[in-house]
């Protein structure tokens, strides 16, 4: 699946059958690399450049639900993950090198308040950061972003 539009994700979402999670179909994702217990995939419709998310193989929705082995797990994963992000050398477009990411999940029982459709599958995003970034700005052309090239390549250890 390409990186699609804020418009297009949610027209894509209508579509979903009740009870079916399209993160639990990781084919159905941008699979950039996993650990035992997480994989990392893009996000399909970027709210910024470089913007993925980390995601439990399990289907849980709150953070709080995580195990202990997946919790040591998602801390060694995050951090393979940034160590590898900042040897690629990305650049903000303004030049400037990206030197930090930020992690967010939202925790929340209104699912599907106001027909916006929400997974209830535990995402954590994962973006750059920037001092005088309005993170919550967005940016249509993070759509435009080749990020595949953000993969891990599975054969190096880090």
């Amino acid at each position: 699946m390409p990186l699609i539009s804020r418009d297009d994700y949610e027209q894509w979402t209508k579509g979903i059958p009740d009870g079916h999670c399209p993160i639990c179909h990781v084919k159905e994702q941008i699979l950039l690399g996993e650990s035992k217990y997480f994989v990392w995939i893009a996000n399909i419709s970027p709210y910024w450049k470089y913007h993925t998310m980390i995601v439990p193989k399990r289907h849980i929705d709150y953070f709080s639900k995580l195990t202990r082995l997946e919790l040591i797990d998602f801390q060694s994963f995050l951090k393979r993950i940034t160590k590898h992000l900042l040897s690629l050398g990305l650049t903000y477009d303004d030049g400037s090198p990206l030197t930090q990411f930020l992690t967010m999940f939202r925790e929340s029982a209104d699912k599907n308040k106001d027909g916006y459709y929400k997974m209830d599958h535990l995402h954590i995003h994962l973006v750059p950061e920037q001092r005088g970034v309005d993170r919550f700005k967005l940016d249509p052309s993070a759509v435009e972003t080749n990020i595949l090239k953000l993969k891990l390549d599975e054969t190096k250890a880090t």
